[in-house]
């Protein structure tokens, strides 16, 4: 039975919020034709909702705790790291197979560009070019190797403006955010037309890539798609014209694409999570903890922006670290320089509980457990679950001291969150908190302060879109859709049986009716077959302090 071609456009970051308004101005004609003639609606991401493990449940049809990914580095229940850090993430860490890989085996012929967390390339049935965690000057970052030749001298996977912004001390400047706006139009332009003679020149029976560029500027610029600004900073005429235009653009790479791929072609357009205005206020959980009596300092220590090794963690090994360091007297230059990581101001022996950053506005809260962490102090078991029940507890009233709102909107247990063999490496206890608070790893006299004034005006939310198009849909469906329901979708779309296993469902109430009546969904008695997780020597420390500080750069670190 032949099936038609797939085509999957990924609008990382994409969301309705920004979205919305550039169809109602007749800007994105080509994604408007496709949602008013397909079914649409919102895609719920991952929690957290951003790149790691949402690019990663979409690949496998998994959730966090069966693939293992659930920051950019590689998750140690063991670790006493208050700040992210360790293995980055890679094809390595992902311990189950993508549906690329389900389509190959199956014989089918794919195309897979510029998805996130695909380095190092494993081979294909057809091409991949790998995406974000690239090392910039990598040597083989496609499959089969020679595909790169194909793409042109100008091809980058990630425009690398991040550096130099963040070295010249002038990240809130105009200026600087314009070069990131004209950074993006270049990449994504050189990305667009090497796609579209991948897709005419190869044909494959799925082709797949993901466009960063709405994630970038919806962090930068987020104003100026929702049409809001700090007061006394009106919008700049010139930027607002230059945003909209980029959308214009990728609204003509998505016809160019639909096009190229013909009328019979199913189009699926998707973000991986969506996007509001950035956090007014920070929290400091682990000074929260603190007033819990679950975590302790030594004596005279604070992990905010008074100590020493707050600095040394958050800027790294940059420029503006180096200047911001010449300033200081010498006694402080020499205590900056010989600063010990935050997490040696904790007296291990008296703390029950810390918190690490695992998104802007989710905390992951280990439990410092005897026989696991080298210091543990908390045993297994009855006393175990008890710390834990008094932080989901306590988290459920904790307040803004100014307000009087809640700060967390959710708290659990991993295992009320996640399923599968990788739980146990996550954070004992998961916080999210609202959308207005950002985490802060650090301990401050207060449990909540405002937030300073960062260079993004803009922060993920769980709410992606989803678009999808052509004779196999349902016009005017409104599914609803989970990021692990994308993966058992398309290996129905392309006539595979779903593995039952899969964390994901076939969006049937997507699909015309007629359609799956002839192609009804069929289950496969085989089980996903789990690879070990491990991102040892994927790179060099070069490359991971590298892509460490490109992240930090980006505001995810």
């Amino acid at each position: 039975m032949n099936y038609p071609p797939i085509v999957v456009i990924g609008l990382d970051g994409g969301s309705w919020t920004a979205l919305d308004p550039l169809l109602a101005a007749g800007l994105m004609p080509n994604l408007a034709r496709l949602r008013a003639a397909g079914a649409w609606g919102e895609l719920a991401s991952t929690l957290p909702p951003f790149t790691a493990p949402a690019w990663s449940t979409f690949m496998t049809g998994l959730n966090p705790g069966r693939h293992g990914v659930l920051s950019f580095f590689q998750q140690d229940a063991t670790s006493y790291r208050l700040t992210e850090g360790g293995p980055l993430a890679s094809t390595a860490l992902l311990a189950a197979p993508a549906f690329w890989d389900r389509l190959a085996a199956a014989g089918r012929r794919t195309g897979i560009v510029n998805v996130p967390l695909t380095y190092p390339p494993r081979p294909v049935n057809g091409f991949l070019v790998s995406g974000l965690l690239t090392p910039v000057a990598a040597d083989r970052f496609t499959y089969p190797p020679e595909l790169a030749a194909e793409l042109g001298p100008d091809y980058v996977v990630e425009a690398d403006y991040l550096t130099g912004i963040m070295g010249s001390f002038d990240l809130t400047r105009l200026p600087a955010r314009k070069r990131l706006l004209a950074d993006q139009d270049r990449a994504e332009t050189v990305r667009a037309d090497a796609c579209l003679r991948l897709l005419e020149r190869h044909r494959p029976d799925l082709f797949l890539v993901v466009f960063a560029s709405p994630d970038r500027i919806s962090h930068f610029f987020w104003e100026y798609l929702d049409h809001t600004a700090p007061a006394g900073q009106p919008l700049d005429p010139q930027t607002l014209a230059d945003v909209r235009c980029h959308f214009q653009r990728l609204d003509r790479w998505i016809g160019e694409l639909t096009a190229a791929a013909g009328p019979d072609a199913t189009v699926i357009v998707m973000s991986d999570h969506g996007f509001g205005p950035a956090a007014t206020r920070w929290a400091y959980v682990n000074t929260w903890l603190a007033g819990l009596g679950l975590l302790s300092l030594h004596r005279g220590q604070v992990l905010g922006w008074t100590n020493p090794a707050f600095w040394r963690a958050r800027l790294a090994d940059t420029p503006l670290r180096s200047w911001l360091i010449s300033r200081l007297p010498v006694r402080l230059r020499r205590a900056v320089r010989g600063a010990e990581r935050p997490e040696d101001a904790v007296d291990w022996s008296a703390t029950a509980a810390y918190a690490t950053v695992l998104y802007a506005n989710v905390a992951g809260v280990r439990v410092n457990l005897a026989g696991r962490q080298t210091a543990g102090i908390v045993p297994a078991g009855a006393e175990y679950e008890a710390v834990r029940d008094q932080i989901i507890a306590a988290a459920a009233v904790w307040r803004d001291p100014d307000t009087g709102r809640p700060v967390v909107t959710r708290a659990d247990r991993r295992e009320a969150l996640y399923h599968g063999e990788h739980v146990a490496d996550f954070p004992d206890v998961i916080l999210e908190l609202a959308a207005e608070y950002a985490v802060v790893a650090g301990t401050s006299p207060r449990t909540v302060t405002p937030a300073k004034p960062t260079f993004r005006t803009g922060e993920h939310r769980p709410a992606g879109v989803f678009v999808a198009h052509g004779p196999a849909i349902q016009q005017g469906a409104r599914p609803a859709v989970q990021m692990a329901d994308l993966a058992p979708t398309l290996l129905h779309l392309a006539g595979l049986p779903i593995p039952a296993d899969l964390d994901g469902r076939v969006l049937t109430e997507a699909l015309d009716q007629t359609w799956l009546a002839r192609h009804p969904v069929q289950m496969a008695d085989d089980e996903t077959t789990a690879s070990p997780a491990s991102a040892a020597d994927v790179y060099t420390p070069e490359e991971e302090a590298i892509l460490t500080r490109h992240l930090a750069a980006l505001g995810y670190l």
